[in-house]
Order: structure tokens, then sequence, then C-alpha cells
């Protein structure tokens, strides 16, 4: 199996892509986009 969003190859029954880090559901190879780690946040501050 390969990931759908980077072609990178997985393993049988991986839940993420060890390239890009798209998570896989394990039902059907049915891909959800996380979030990346150390992206802009959104934030309201006061002060």
């Amino acid at each position: 199996m390969n990931c759908p969003k980077c072609g990178a190859p997985m393993l049988p029954g991986a839940a993420f892509c060890g390239g890009c880090g798209y998570r896989v559901t394990p039902d059907a190879g049915v891909a959800i986009s996380m979030p990346r780690r150390g992206g802009p946040l959104n934030c309201i501050t006061t002060g």
C-alpha cells in the first residue's frame, strides 16, 4: 500500500505514513488529513 498523499510505501495496517505523517484509517484505506506540528497557531492574546 502507498500513501494517498505523498505516494511513499506504507506497511500493511499502518495508521500513519512514515514519509509525510498522513493519517490513514484502517477501514478501507480512507485517509484523514491531520494538521502538522509546528505550524502557525491561531491564538487570541489579551493584554
